[in-house]
């Protein structure tokens, strides 16, 4: 056998221990940055969550404003006194329909001249019948009922001559609270389109117009402003399962797809009308990723600048480990290699472990010696291996020479030299 072999190690223990350290480090550090990086993460993720929750419900209170304003302005119209006096007088038979519509119809412009957002007017008389209309016709099948209550009707968004519309019945009152007629208008949704898409959002949301009676999610673009989102719209599918109760300022839905997230506002006095963001969950949450990177670069930065001081601080005491090392096992091929047989005693002269050639010369093996007393060694006869004097001497000068007689396994003598030889 090569004796090189015996006393090489596999490979040199600096290097073990570096790679060792190198590993409780990094593993040290991917600990740190779980318990650190994590929370952080959750936080800026909730932060966004707040902001997009905020920009939903400031869209939701601007749409409500403009869409109040709309009811404002219809209602306007239909309380001007001169041309509700002439409805009065025609629903009394009082005056012919073309006397009417050439006294209604020049002030009705004139009213609506200021309103561009008006795109076309339907009045109605008290049976409900058409009188005369302005601007785009309306058809009759787009018509919104009046509530009993004699209060302004919106509709749901309606497609008029290719362009989304917001149809508002509004009833023509006299003076006696009667009611004499009902102006359908129609105002143009591109006003609040316009007036959202101005609100600076979540870079990674899209926003959408939701009127849940009717189902339907417009989508808010800055150039064609207000499209019929698509059938496979995830917040069409979140209207038809009923997520939307109307209560909460904001509502973050769960969606089917599990890549999306919505923040849901209603319209504050406005039942069945909100304002949706709908966003990628990986480029909403962007953001946070990258505001990582500098604690991450950090952590990073202290493992390396950790690992390489470590390195530096423990190669001198692995090169002496490795030194030892390389004794113990040159120590330990003597131990076995040795032609003379040699017992190793602990403190209470009890046998730890014998080399081969001890084996081959007492005839015992060495499990049969390990943890025995030395005298199961000794013959009988021979006494002075134990006396207490005799250990106590050898103890003292750390060493021990003299010829003994020592019992074989199979219960025979021999004459043998014996050296004591005490190890610290």
């Amino acid at each position: 056998m090569n004796q090189n072999a015996l006393i090489q190690p596999p490979a040199p223990l600096h290097s073990r221990i570096d790679r060792l350290a190198m590993v409780g480090l990094l593993l040290t550090a991917l600990l740190v940055g779980l318990v650190t990086l994590v929370p952080m993460y959750r936080h800026l993720c909730e932060e966004i969550d707040q902001r997009a929750g905020f920009d939903a419900q400031l869209q939701a209170q601007t749409g409500a404003h403009l869409l109040v304003r709309f009811g404002e302005i219809a209602g306007l119209i239909a309380s001007r006194t001169e041309i509700r006096n002439m409805l009065a007088r025609y629903n009394h038979a009082e005056m012919a329909l073309a006397e009417l519509q050439a006294f209604s119809t020049p002030r009705l412009e004139e009213a609506l001249a200021g309103f561009p957002e008006i795109v076309g007017l339907q009045r109605l008389d008290a049976a409900g019948q058409p009188v005369l209309g302005l601007r785009e016709a309306i058809p009759a099948a787009l018509w919104p009922p009046t509530g009993a209550d004699g209060r302004p009707t919106l509709s749901a968004p309606q497609q008029l001559a290719g362009r989304p519309v917001l149809l508002i019945a509004t009833p023509v009152i006299n003076r006696s609270g009667e009611r004499e007629g009902t102006d359908i208008a129609a105002f143009s949704l591109a006003p609040l389109s316009a007036q959202l898409d101005a609100i600076p959002v979540q870079p990674a949301t899209h926003s959408h117009l939701l009127h849940q009676p009717s189902g339907q999610v417009l989508h808010i673009e800055a150039g064609p402003g207000l499209a019929e989102a698509p059938a496979s719209c995830v917040l069409r599918q979140a209207l038809r399962s009923g997520q939307l109760d109307g209560r909460a300022p904001v509502a973050e839905l769960r969606l089917p797809a599990a890549d999306k997230v919505a923040f849901v506002s209603p319209l504050p006095g406005l039942p069945g009308w909100s304002v949706g963001l709908l966003a990628e969950r990986g480029k909403l949450y962007a953001e946070a990723r990258q505001q990582l990177l500098w604690p991450l670069s950090g952590i990073l930065l202290l493992t390396l600048a950790g690992s390489l001081l470590t390195s530096l601080g423990i190669r001198p005491l692995s090169r002496r480990l490795q030194e030892q090392g390389q004794g113990l096992e040159l120590a330990a091929s003597v131990f076995d290699c040795s032609n003379e047989g040699i017992v190793l005693l602990d403190t209470c002269q009890q046998v730890i472990a014998v080399n081969p050639a001890g084996t081959r010369l007492t005839g015992h093996t060495a499990a049969s010696l390990a943890g025995q007393p030395l005298a199961a060694l000794l013959a009988p006869d021979d006494p002075e291996l134990h006396s207490d004097a005799l250990w106590a001497r050898a103890a003292h000068s750390g060493h021990w020479l003299g010829e003994i007689l020592l019992r074989r396994a199979d219960g025979s003598s021999f004459l043998a030299r014996l050296s004591l030889a005490a190890a610290f």
